[in-house]
């Protein structure tokens, strides 16, 4: 009896040990790899050193025109960027390395509607238009979309201001395009 519980105490310290150095292997050896990988498929967050231009409270040319709105609404932010090249993503491949461009806007505004009225008003208008869920988040007080249609990738970030109490909809679009075809793009206004 002794024996066998001292034999499982052996095995059980080996089987420890084993899955050490595997993980120990995986960590020197792989991380470099891995790391090159999450590097390539992951687009900048924020650009740097790339213009900015507003649309003087319009909704930017990059995003659907044809996106729900509300009337009269209180415009907080408009503008989209000049374009520039584009990294792999999960819209893009890997062999777009260099022939991609992107274009990113953004629209937000004060709605006069509730959080939860927003949520379904957009959560429609992307099944109804066949725009790609991608993520959604419908919680009290995080709410969010992000849809794509083609190679373009929507982010509706739906939140409560906390200093006027707004609900505001901010709408993120990111274009992307071959580069060969940038030449009939103007995005300068």
């Amino acid at each position: 009896m002794e024996l066998w519980s001292v034999n499982r105490k052996l095995l059980k310290i080996l089987l420890i040990a084993f899955g050490l150095i595997v993980l120990a292997y995986a960590v020197i050896y792989l991380y470099p790899y891995i790391k090159e990988k999450i590097a390539i498929s992951t687009p900048s967050s924020s650009p740097t050193g790339i213009k900015m231009f507003p649309t003087n409270g319009q909704l930017p040319q990059w995003l659907p025109q044809d996106i729900v709105m509300e009337k009269d609404v209180r415009v907080l932010r408009s503008s989209y960027t000049e374009p520039f090249t584009t990294v792999p993503s999960s819209i893009t491949s890997a062999s777009d390395a260099g022939t991609m461009y992107q274009i990113r806007s953004v629209f937000g505004f004060a709605s006069q509607k509730t959080l939860a009225e927003n949520f379904a008003l957009y959560s429609k208008y992307f099944q109804d238009n066949k725009w790609k869920i991608l993520a959604s988040t419908n919680e009290p007080s995080n709410k969010r979309l992000q849809a794509s249609k083609g190679y373009d990738v929507i982010t509706i970030i739906f939140a409560l201001d906390s200093k006027t109490k707004d609900n505001v909809i901010d709408i993120n679009g990111i274009h992307f395009g071959t580069l060969s075809a940038l030449k009939n793009v103007s995005p300068t206004p």
